[in-house]
C-alpha cells in the first residue's frame, strides 16, 4: 500500500513537472513574440541614458531584479528565448535586449543602495553585450542589418559605461568590483575603437 502510494506521488509529480514545463515553454514563445512586436514598433527601449544632458540611449524597463526569489524562471525564460531565435543575427538581438535588461536591473539596483549585486548584474550585462558582438562577427554576411546591430552595440557600449561610472559615484560602492566592471567596460569600448580604425595597410 505503502509503495502504491509513493508510486502514485512519483507519478503525479512528473504529471506536474511536465505540465509546468510546458506551460514555461509557451509562455516563454508568447513573451518573445509580445517583446519582437515591441522592438519592431519602438516600444520596447523606453528608459533614457543620458549623458550631459543629451539622451545618448534608451533600454527595456525592468520588473523582476535578481534579488527577486522568481528571478531563475525569468532566466529560464531568457534562456528559452536564445534558443527559440535562429539565425546569428535575430539571436545577436535578442542577447542585446538581454544585455540592455541587465544593465537596466543594475542601474535599478544601485538606486535601491543594492550596491553589491547592482556590480554583479552590470558584469553579466557586459558579458550578453561582448557574446551578442561575438554573434555578429559570425554572420555570414555583414549586411545592412549586421552593420546596424554594430553601430546598436557601440552606442550601448557608451550607455553601459556612463551607467557603471554613475553607480561608481554613489557612497557605499565596493570600490574594488566597480574599479573591475569599469575596466571590463572600458577593455571592450578600446577594442571596438580598433576594429573601426582603418587598417595601416
Amino acid at each position: 500500500m505503502i509503495e502504491m502510494n509513493i508510486k502514485t506521488l512519483i507519478v503525479i509529480f512528473a504529471v506536474f513537472i511536465g505540465a509546468a514545463g510546458i506551460l514555461l515553454v509557451s509562455m516563454s514563445r508568447a513573451t518573445l513574440e509580445i517583446m519582437n512586436r515591441d522592438e519592431r514598433e519602438g516600444r520596447l527601449r523606453v528608459e533614457p541614458v543620458f549623458f550631459e544632458d543629451k539622451i545618448i540611449y534608451k533600454l527595456p524597463q525592468t520588473n523582476m531584479l535578481p534579488n527577486n526569489v522568481f528571478y531563475s524562471f525569468k532566466e529560464i525564460r531568457d534562456w528559452l528565448w536564445i534558443k527559440f531565435s535562429v539565425g546569428k543575427e535575430r539571436e545577436a538581438k535578442i542577447m542585446l535586449i538581454l544585455a540592455d535588461k541587465r544593465i537596466a536591473e543594475a542601474r535599478t539596483l544601485a538606486n535601491k543602495g543594492k550596491y553589491n549585486i547592482a556590480l554583479e548584474t552590470g558584469m553579466k550585462a557586459v558579458d550578453k553585450l561582448k557574446y551578442a558582438n561575438e554573434l555578429v562577427g559570425e554572420m555570414r554576411n555583414q549586411d545592412t542589418a549586421g552593420k546596424q546591430i554594430i553601430i546598436q552595440i557601440m552606442d550601448s557600449t557608451l550607455a553601459y559605461s556612463e551607467i557603471i561610472r554613475e553607480i561608481g559615484q554613489k557612497d557605499g560602492v565596493n570600490n574594488q568590483k566597480y574599479l573591475l566592471l569599469q575596466k571590463y567596460i572600458d577593455d571592450f569600448k578600446e577594442e571596438q575603437i580598433k576594429k573601426e580604425e582603418p587598417s595601416s595597410n
